[in-house]
């Protein structure tokens, strides 16, 4: 069993995910106040994914070891694209619809490799 780290980085992911999904919805009334606690909540899951990444890795038998470094490198770069984002909103429109589906593809990849990791790893 992975430790707990990664299993709460999870569900503060998971969370942040469910902050994106109503962003995207439009099911708000205060856009930008739910957009920075969703860019705060899931700095804050990857801040805990980074803090456990020089353990030991776990789950060489199913073969998902290495999915803890994938999904920091997805959410990495989700960071980034959650940035561009905010800067662009700032100064013109909102950006266009493929920025926010590669933001919101390459969380939902970083989210499915931790909970692969964190249900298979022994």
């Amino acid at each position: 069993m992975p430790g707990p780290y990664f299993v709460i980085a999870l569900w503060v992911l998971g969370g942040a995910a469910a902050g994106g999904l109503a962003l995207a919805m439009g099911s708000t009334a205060r856009p930008a106040r739910l957009a920075l606690l969703h860019g705060a909540v899931g700095f804050a899951g990857f801040g805990l994914l980074a803090a456990r990444l020089a353990d030991p890795a776990r789950g060489g038998r199913f073969g998902v070891a290495s999915f803890p470094k994938l999904a920091a490198v997805l959410f990495a770069l989700t960071l980034v694209f959650g940035i561009v984002m905010a800067g662009w909103r700032a100064r013109r429109p909102p950006p266009p619809v493929f920025v926010l589906g590669i933001h919101a593809t390459l969380a939902l990849g970083g989210i499915l490799l931790l909970a692969a990791y964190a249900a298979l790893a022994e």
